[in-house]
Order: structure tokens, then C-alpha cells, then sequence
């Protein structure tokens, strides 16, 4: 879908994609800095065609909406581009599960009686996860939420610019790099945290693992080791 939303915008300045009755479409921001990579501009929006309840409406008793995603791409100068993942619920379901996994305490708020998640910054949040379900479940004709969901399939709405349709490439990556720079320039409270694009966590993140390699939690150890033992295949070695 990203490959196809680059190729076409590359050709019209803009290009609309859509997918439906997908597998799990992974970490959107994956795709989205690959499309940055190009020059292209891009925008995801996710849903689970009407199925994965998991997050409920502000106030709600029980869920009624997915986790609805989006993803945005935007060209920088040089990487790490800027690429924005997000739940549009106070986390991801998945994120959930290892809090769960390793016993650790969910904050008070996150989760509606019946368990499932609340949406991030409450009505905000909401409305943006409304917006997702709109674009990437109804107009991709993946399948909006109702009382009798289909199947648990995913959709997905691409939209994909091609910057130098507009302007120049290098003018608009500097100008976003200047601009970047000076917002996370503002001073900070004491004890807060440096300031970070979206993307350049995920972009640390990569590098630091591809040397020391990926710690694994117990939990999700042994369900692989499960696994393996019951498809015969054998386990990568491990580092103490």
C-alpha cells in the first residue's frame, strides 16, 4: 500500500490508497518514515473494520471502537524523519497486554469498567479515533463498527503528497528542520525530559538494539519457546 500511495503521488502530486481485509498492518511508523525517506508525505489511518472493541467512548461503560491508529510521515533534511505512531487510546491494546504479562500496575483512568481502554486526552482523543474509523474503516469499505462486527480484519486509508509538487524538497526539510529545532529549544521545567521529534526515539531505539541486541520479557519468552517446541523449530541463542 505505501510502495503504491508513493508511486502514484510521485505521479498526480497526490494519491489516495485503500485497504481492506488486511492482517495486522504492524508499526505504522515503519511505513511512515519509508515514505519521508521518499520525499512523500504520509498519513495512515487504521481501524479493525468494525471488530477488536477494545476502547471505550468517553464515559462509556464498555468499548465500542478499536484503538484506530494513525500515522503520520514527514521529510526532514536527513533521518531520523519525522514519524508520529499513535493509539488514539490512552495506549496501545498490545502495550496493555505487557503491562498485564509482567504484573505491573495500570494507571487509574485507562480503563473503562467492563476493561477496556479509554481514549487518549479524553473527548480529544475521541474524536480523532472518530475521524480514523470514518477514513479507515467506512471510505475504505473495510467495515465501520455496529452491534454484529463482521471480523477483526484491518483497514487503511493512505493518503500520500509528494512535497516537491508544492515546493522544492530541500526548502520545505529546512524549513521543518528550523522550526523542529526551535520548539524543542524552549526551556524545561526541572526534571522534565529532553524534548523529541516523533521518530527519533523509535530511531535511537534501533540502532542501540541492533548492536546489544532485543531483551525479551520472560513471559513472552516462554510462549515463544512454546511455540517453537511445538512447530520443531529451534530458538535464536541468547545473550545474559
Amino acid at each position: 500500500v505505501v510502495d503504491l500511495a508513493v508511486e502514484r503521488a510521485r505521479a498526480h502530486g497526490v494519491a489516495v490508497v485503500a485497504l481492506r481485509h488486511a492482517s495486522h498492518a504492524g508499526r505504522l511508523a515503519e511505513h511512515c518514515a519509508r515514505a519521508a525517506a521518499e520525499g512523500v508525505v504520509l498519513q495512515l489511518f487504521v481501524t479493525n473494520s468494525g471488530g477488536s472493541q477494545t476502547t471505550a467512548p468517553p464515559g462509556a461503560t464498555v468499548g465500542r471502537m478499536s484503538t484506530n491508529p494513525i500515522g503520520v510521515g514527514v521529510p526532514r533534511s536527513a533521518e531520523p524523519h519525522l514519524a508520529l505512531d499513535m493509539a488514539t487510546s490512552v495506549i496501545a491494546h498490545g502495550r496493555l497486554g505487557e503491562l498485564k504479562d509482567r504484573a505491573e500496575h495500570v494507571p487509574d483512568g485507562w480503563l473503562a469498567p467492563d476493561g477496556t481502554l479509554r481514549h487518549s486526552g479524553g473527548y480529544k482523543g475521541f474524536g480523532i479515533a472518530l475521524v480514523a474509523e470514518a477514513l479507515g474503516g467506512t471510505l475504505s469499505g473495510a467495515g465501520s463498527v455496529g452491534p454484529d462486527p463482521a471480523g477483526d480484519d484491518q483497514g487503511v486509508l493512505a493518503i500520500a503528497i509528494d512535497v516537491t509538487w508544492l515546493r522544492p524538497l530541500a526548502g520545505f526539510a529546512a524549513e521543518l528542520d528550523g522550526a523542529l529545532d526551535y520548539i524543542c529549544s524552549a526551556p524545561l521545567e526541572p526534571g522534565a525530559p529532553p524534548l523529541r521529534v516523533p521518530g527519533e526515539s523509535s530511531h535511537r531505539t534501533t540502532a542501540e538494539r541492533l548492536v546489544a541486541g532485543v531483551e525479551v520479557h520472560d513471559v513472552v519468552w516462554e510462549r515463544l519457546a512454546a511455540a517453537a517446541a511445538e512447530l520443531g523449530v529451534p530458538l535464536p541463542p541468547t545473550r545474559a
